[in-house]
Order: structure tokens, then sequence, then C-alpha cells
């Protein structure tokens, strides 16, 4: 019966909130809380009658981890429960099943609560400091620049150097036979170059570019480009198109973007 009342409840609710019904999230969350819970201590007393506890102090438990995790307010609820039943062994528990559904719900849905999800999902996100969510409104388009050129993979390592050093390109991508982006050649893949074994006029960009298998496309946010900057190490990540040809529409240096990033922080203290 309780297993039927979990799945009941769920799609009585999510009906409820489809057709825009005032069924709330607070009442539902701590019912459905109250029967999961109820039904795992009574698992738990079949498996192993000698060491469970009551179906009750599952109940509230369970209660506490399910809202706490929907409402986003973990310490709130404790502090509630506390001041209902008053048992520091309860607490104990609570505080253990509040933290642990916290951090799945965090981790599988990137929001601390099932309200800020709703605003996420209609483009408003309150979650962070102000500087981090004008972050999140800045595009990589508008903070891109054009000052990369294409070369193929049997490009000679002269047509390379004159690229970057008389053309001043600091940027030079390397392209397949299919016009996908297999690497980048900077001043430092250059010089690097003329260091090698190799002789000076066997070199091409096949033999002298960097791999760069990751890019950023014009729609990812300043947050997002920051994040894979610091996870890659690079100075310097293509931007890709997001249609199927994958084309190479410019470039974002780790300098330009934090010389933006600074730029909101500024504008953030300022405001």
């Amino acid at each position: 019966m309780l297993c039927i009342l979990i799945v009941a409840k769920i799609a009585a609710t999510s009906i409820s909130l489809a057709f825009r019904y005032g069924s709330g999230i607070f009442s539902p969350s701590i019912l459905l809380g109250a029967v999961v819970g109820s039904a795992f201590g009574y698992i738990v007393a079949l498996v192993s009658p000698d060491l469970a506890s009551s179906s009750g102090l599952y109940a509230i438990v369970g209660m506490g981890a399910v809202s706490s995790a929907i409402l986003g307010a973990p310490i709130s609820t404790i502090l509630i429960i506390f001041e209902l039943t008053g048992d520091y062994q309860i607490t104990m528990a609570l505080m253990v099943a509040v933290v642990m559904a916290n951090l799945i719900t965090q981790h599988f849905l990137k929001s601390t609560s099932f309200f800020h999800l709703q605003l996420k999902r209609a483009g408003k996100d309150i979650e962070g400091s102000r500087a981090k969510n004008l972050s999140r409104q800045i595009l990589v388009k508008k903070i891109m620049k054009q000052d990369f050129a294409t070369v193929g993979e049997d490009t000679d390592i002269e047509r390379i150097k004159e690229l970057i050093i008389n053309l001043n390109y600091n940027n030079l991508f390397v392209l397949d036979d299919n016009f996908l982006i297999k690497g980048i050649i900077t001043l430092n893949e250059l010089r690097e170059s003329y260091q090698g074994d190799i002789e000076i006029s066997e070199l091409n960009a096949n033999l002298i570019y960097r791999r760069q298998s990751f890019h950023l496309s014009p729609t990812d946010t300043l947050e997002q480009a920051i994040y894979l900057f610091k996870q890659t190490g690079e100075e310097r990540i293509a931007v890709l198109s997001n249609d199927d040809q994958a084309e190479i529409i410019g470039v974002l240096s780790h300098q330009n973007l934090l010389r933006t990033y600074n730029k909101i922080l500024i504008e953030a203290e300022e405001n």
C-alpha cells in the first residue's frame, strides 16, 4: 500500500502542477517523504527486525529528507523537526538523510531547490553572486575575436611562419580534409618546431600543431567559458558554429576572458 501511495502521490502532484492547480509543493513533499520513510522502515524491519527502529522514526526522517531537498532548506527542516520531536537521536539520523538528499539533488538537477529549478527553466537564475549571475548573461559570441587563420595539414613551415610573424595571426587552426578542426598552432608551437630533430624543410602543420579536441560555441556563457579554460589550462580556445558544419567563427583567449570578467566584478561592486 505504501509503494502504491508513493507512485499515486507523485502522479497526482505532477498532474496538478502541469494543469496549474493550486496543489503546492510543501504539503506533497511532506507526505511523500513520510510515505517513503515508512516504506523504507517497513523493509528494514523485514530484513533485520532486531536492528530496526519504529516506523514513525523512519517516517519523520524521510519527511525531512525529501522536503528539505525539494524546498532547498536543509537547516530549517532540521530545526523544525527537532522542535517537534525534541529527540537528539532522531535529529542525528535526520541530519545524515538531509545531507545525502541535498547532495544527490544538487548533483543530478544542478539546483538547490525545486523553485530555483523552475526559475532556471524560465530563464531566470538567482543562485550565486551578482557577478556570477552577470557572467551567465554574457555570451561567448559577444567577446570572441576574429584574429585567426586556418591552414591545412600539409601547409609548409614557411607559410606558417609568414602567417604568424609577418601577418600577425596569433592563432592558426589546422583543419583536416573534411574541414574539421584538429588543433592549433601558436608562436610557441612554431618556436618549438625549430628546436626539434626534424629538418626545417620537412616540417608542416601536421607535425607541429597542438591537438585541441574541445571548443566553445557562440551561445555558451561566460561562466561556461571560464570553467572550460580552468579545466584545460589553454590560453586560446576555438569557437565553432552550432550547425552541422562546425565551422570556426572565432577564438576566445584567456586574457580577453579575464578582462571581461574583471569588468563584470567592477560593475557588480559599483551597483
